[in-house]
């Protein structure tokens, strides 16, 4: 992998969107980090109703304790081989 300096993603920042727009790998490097440019659509940043509705019942389990806790990660194995 080919992780570009923030200077050369500054000074062709158009290109390497196109590249990522394409299906090419884009990777940044800034200061011993690494950071990928990845596109998204419009419909993964909407939160819909049927959504909130998860998350809200969601929210309302946990409150009540309906939910699976694992400590370990023997307990976590065990309770996703029960799946």
């Amino acid at each position: 992998m080919n992780a570009l300096s923030i200077r050369d993603f500054r000074s062709k920042m158009a290109a390497f969107f196109d590249k990522s727009d394409a299906g090419e790998q884009v990777v940044i490097r800034r200061g011993g980090k690494l950071y990928a440019i990845v596109p998204i659509s419009s419909e993964e940043l909407i939160i819909t109703p049927e959504l909130q509705a998860k998350i809200d019942q969601a929210r309302q389990d946990y409150k009540d304790g309906k939910f699976v806790s694992c400590s370990t990660k023997e307990q976590l194995h065990t309770f996703l081989d029960a799946l």
